[in-house]
């Protein structure tokens, strides 16, 4: 995954996670009445081990592109995952609306 940050250092933490997770214990899962939530990782194509050159390209294109939109904040959009999740620590997950199983 291509390392970006929009603005090192700052107080404020927007992470693009392209990986993918397991999500649950949440309002999503209450809300979907799915207590696990596999989320599959960003892809373009079928290949869900791997990220081709163009998927990388678009990542970098979708971190410019939310960059340019936080730019008035005082925030850091990185696609580098941060070492601990707080109050201060947001997290975007690029998945499919669908999940792996």
């Amino acid at each position: 995954i291509p390392i970006h940050h929009s603005l090192p250092g700052a107080p404020s933490v927007l992470y693009i996670d392209y990986n993918g997770m397991v999500i649950q214990n949440t309002i999503w899962n209450e809300d979907f009445d799915e207590p696990i939530w596999n989320a599959v990782a960003y892809s373009l194509d079928a290949d869900l081990t791997t990220f081709s050159a163009a998927e990388k390209t678009a990542m970098s294109l979708i971190w410019s592109r939310m960059a340019e939109d936080f730019a008035p904040f005082n925030i850091d959009v990185t696609t580098e995952e941060p070492a601990t999740f707080g109050p201060t620590v947001g997290r975007y997950l690029a998945t499919r609306s669908t999940d792996a199983d």
